[in-house]
């Protein structure tokens, strides 16, 4: 593929630089804006023209002919040829001697306005500049002079690629039989030639197509990221939410145990007062059964009747009983309370944790509905005792009977 530029006096002396690769005083090769170049084999380069001071060749050539002194006057054309990627290295030195022969033979055949023709081989395509100024033979004067757009026309373009394919078809490839391929004609170039701002355009174009793909890829994943982060956010909204009303039930049930406590502590207090009040006036099991009775012939015990002294020994029984509830009733109050404390420890410690880790109040949750149970035991047991109460009381009226009578 190739393709032509047009330049003024104050862009030469930077291509020529760019053209010889010029190194600076240390002796490096100097780095342009092409970061592509490989420095290590610039000595691979070459050159096919005459070799000239590029700078002082072209302005002693535009004193011999008629040149406008006008800024916008290009004094130069650049003709750049890459080698085709289908064509094996060992014919580019060959593909590249005549790419220059068709330039020469073109426009310049006596090489009196050639400037250079670089080879650059440290590049990541090889390709050739074809330096030379455009100088054409004015017939009404009947002069030389430089006019780029007289040499260069859209003609020139149309046909450049056609006729270079040709060229190179029948000194290289013929000869060689065409057992290699060498497609200078492509499909930027079969219908004409595109100028370098022509092709920096079109690769401008393709190069913003490929990134608005590229966006509109990425946007694409960013909505479906966001679609995904909406869903997490709504799941976790619901957690929060399902957290924060297990939460207040939590709360409340604690309150209600501390109520519940408190009531249980009123009535326990109650009847512990009526259980010692009552061991004031009963024997125990124990002491009933230490007391040495003996049966009269008529069924007696000396006033008291054989009936009454089982009952007394029941009445001991039952107190013995209701002092073992009592106990009882007690120790799993005790675990009531340590269940309480338990669960508003780790209520205070859950409302700091995140709310990945809120989740342990399903495991709180599980221990007041213990807590409950346990509860609902004691009111049993408690519900229980009143009874007991009244059989003890109604007993004892039965013995201070019986204590009468046995004093008259």
């Amino acid at each position: 593929m190739a393709h032509v530029a047009k330049y003024t006096r104050g862009a030469v002396g930077h291509l020529f630089k760019h053209f010889e690769r010029a190194k600076d005083e240390k002796g490096d090769y100097i780095k342009f804006s092409n970061q592509d170049i490989d420095t290590s084999k610039s000595k691979l380069n070459y050159n096919l023209a005459p070799h000239r001071h590029q700078l002082k060749y072209i302005h002693e050539r535009i004193e011999q002919v008629q040149c406008l002194k006008r800024k916008d006057v290009n004094i130069m054309c650049s003709w750049i040829i890459t080698a085709p990627k289908e064509l094996p290295e060992e014919y580019q030195k060959d593909f590249f001697k005549l790419c220059y022969e068709f330039l020469k033979n073109r426009y310049d055949p006596q090489e009196k306005n050639v400037i250079s023709s670089y080879v650059h081989l440290d590049e990541i395509s090889p390709h050739l500049h074809y330096a030379f100024i455009p100088v054409v033979f004015d017939e009404k004067k009947k002069k030389e002079k430089v006019s780029a757009k007289e040499l260069i026309t859209k003609k020139d373009l149309q046909t450049f690629h056609t006729d270079l394919q040709k060229f190179i078809e029948e000194r290289l490839l013929k000869l060689h039989e065409y057992t290699f391929e060498c497609n200078i004609l492509n499909g930027a170039t079969e219908n004409g030639n595109f100028t370098i701002q022509g092709l920096k355009a079109k690769t401008l174009e393709e190069q913003n197509r490929n990134e608005l793909e590229r966006m509109q890829e990425l946007l694409s994943q960013s909505n479906k990221k966001a679609k995904e982060f909406q869903k997490i956010e709504q799941e976790y909204q619901n957690t929060f939410q399902e957290l924060e009303k297990t939460l207040k039930t939590l709360q409340n049930d604690v309150k209600m145990l501390s109520v519940d406590k408190s009531t249980m502590l009123v009535e326990k207090n109650a009847l512990k007062g009526k259980i010692n009040a009552l061991k004031g006036k009963l024997l125990s099991l124990e002491e009933v059964n230490k007391i040495n009775f003996k049966k009269t012939i008529t069924g007696g015990i000396k006033g008291i009747s054989y009936e009454d002294i089982i009952n007394l020994k029941a009445t001991a029984q039952k107190v013995n009983e209701i002092s073992k509830m009592m106990n009882e009733s007690q120790e799993k109050l005790k675990q009531a309370e340590r269940a309480e404390k338990r669960a508003e420890k780790l209520l205070n410690e859950t409302k700091k944790m995140p709310m990945k880790q809120q989740m342990e109040h399903i495991q709180l949750i599980k221990e007041n509905e213990s807590l409950k149970r346990k509860i609902k035991e004691i009111n049993e047991i408690l519900e229980e005792l009143p009874d007991l109460n009244n059989q003890i009381q109604q007993k004892t009226q039965k013995n201070k009977q019986f204590d009468y009578d046995m004093s008259r």
